[in-house]
């Protein structure tokens, strides 16, 4: 629920009061400000597992791919669609997504 009223405000609105020194920032790009944040404090606890594949370009290549498709893509399509949807419209949407997850899946 806060996901959808605060991702809501902050993409018609450009944010709770509180962020008025974003007031010149897309959603999109408090999104992008907020995914660096959760970047740094995330960093200390899966730095240690992360340091092999700092020898490997390739896995290092997969990681960005995989942020980028499980992260990236998702939410900043989740901020356009809430730019342009009602609150309730998306909230129907998005509590359908599982029902058209398990008919996809089921027919492959």
């Amino acid at each position: 629920m806060m996901y959808i009223v605060f991702g809501h405000r902050i993409a018609n609105e450009g944010g709770p009061s509180g962020l008025s020194g974003l007031s010149g920032l897309s959603g999109i790009d408090r999104l992008g400000a907020a995914m660096l944040i959760a970047a740094v404090i995330a960093t200390p606890w899966g730095l240690g597992g992360a340091l092999p594949a700092f020898g490997h370009p390739v896995l290092l290549l997969a990681g960005a791919g995989v942020g980028v498709c499980s992260s990236v893509i998702p939410y900043v399509t989740d901020q356009l669609a809430m730019a342009r949807l009602a609150r309730a419209t998306f909230s129907l949407m998005l509590a359908l997504l599982p029902v058209f997850a398990t008919v996809i899946g089921r027919s492959c």
